[in-house]
Formats: structure tokens, C-alpha cells, sequence
């Protein structure tokens, strides 16, 4: 989906509130929505990085290798403990704000 100033992507085509149900996401269709994905980094002023640290570091590798060349624009959500890659769901509130994003955050 594709915003005036910027795009939402989901790092799977398939998503759910319980990690351990992305097993069951059809592979088919993760290539068109890495098309996607990059279509979204492209076309946007900032990316935010909103994933879980953690879990499923095959596709967040594959990601950081599109992502590489857009670091400039890389931001990740900081709550108001400091802790940082929050994800929105996880409580959003007035004390979040946006953080540079590296990847060294990860060890990816």
C-alpha cells in the first residue's frame, strides 16, 4: 500500500500476530512481494524497520541486501524505556520517536 509520502511493506506476504504461523505462508508468493518491497524502499523518504529482533534472520538478511543501498533512509521506532526496534504493536504511544536504524543493532 502506498502512501502520498511514503509505502507500507510487510517483510512477508503472509502475516500474522503469531510468528510460528509463518511457516504456513506460501513461498509463491514471497517473490512478488519482495517486487514489492523494493518498489516501497524506492519510493520512499524514510524506511522504517519494524521487525522483532530475533526470529527469521534467513528474510532479514535476503531484506538487507536490497536494503544496503537505501541505509540513508533506514529508521527503527525507540520506546520510551530506549529500548529500540520496537515494533507499532507493541504499545506505540507519545514517548516513541524514530532512531537511525544499522544493522549491526541485529548482528545481521
Amino acid at each position: 500500500m502506498c502512501l502520498k509520502k511514503g509505502c507500507l511493506s510487510n517483510l512477508f506476504s503472509y502475516m500474522s500476530t503469531n510468528p510460528d504461523n509463518l511457516k504456513y505462508r506460501n513461498q509463491d508468493y514471497e517473490s512478488v512481494n519482495i517486487e514489492y518491497i523494493e518498489q516501497a524502499f524506492e519510493d520512499s523518504s524514510i524506511i522504517i524497520i519494524a521487525w522483532t529482533r530475533g526470529g527469521q534472520i534467513n528474510e532479514k538478511r535476503r531484506i538487507k541486501g536490497i536494503l544496503k543501498k537505501y541505509e540513508h533512509k533506514l529508521k527503527c521506532f525507540k520506546d520510551g524505556n530506549d529500548k529500540i526496534m520496537r515494533h507499532p504493536s507493541r504499545g506505540f504511544n507519545d514517548k516513541w520517536t524514530l532512531v537511525d536504524y544499522n544493522f549491526n543493532i541485529e548482528g545481521l
